[in-house]
């Protein structure tokens, strides 16, 4: 984000916990609107304009907790990232295993997803260690 956006939050950001749920139902509620309204009745402009609104509203609520890029740190910007993946790693096992009469090869979801899970926890480790090595160092 660009530095010049003013700090429109309170002195710190919320939980990392709250930036994982976001991107979680962000993500569900995109697909849902995704795969659910085009099979109603519903016109397809208002689907479109449904899917375009839902990033926005996400990154606002984003925007706001995080201060504008202000208080926000990098454990929040990987919960937030972890919640939006996480929906797809929950979703891969389901999609490998739910149909066996799909047309396209499913083998091998369950696989990425637990790869995806741990280049995740990856990242934290080397977020967790970057943060000690900071605190330790004395100019």
């Amino acid at each position: 984000l660009p530095s010049s956006l003013p700090n429109t939050s309170m002195a710190n950001a919320p939980s990392p916990i709250k930036f994982v749920f976001l991107g979680f139902v962000g993500v569900f509620v995109f697909f849902s609107v995704f795969w659910g309204l085009p099979n109603t009745k519903i016109l397809p402009l208002g689907t479109m304009a449904l899917m375009a609104l839902i990033p926005i509203l996400i990154a606002c609520i984003a925007l706001n907790w995080s201060g504008n890029g202000h208080v926000w740190d990098d454990f929040h910007r990987l919960a937030l990232v972890s919640g939006a993946l996480g929906f797809f790693i929950l979703l891969a096992p389901i999609q490998e295993l739910s149909n066996p009469t799909r047309p396209d090869n499913t083998a091998g979801m369950s696989l990425v997803g637990l790869i995806a899970l741990v280049g995740l926890l990856w990242l934290r480790k080397q977020i967790v260690q970057r943060k000690r090595i900071a605190v330790n160092f004395v100019p």
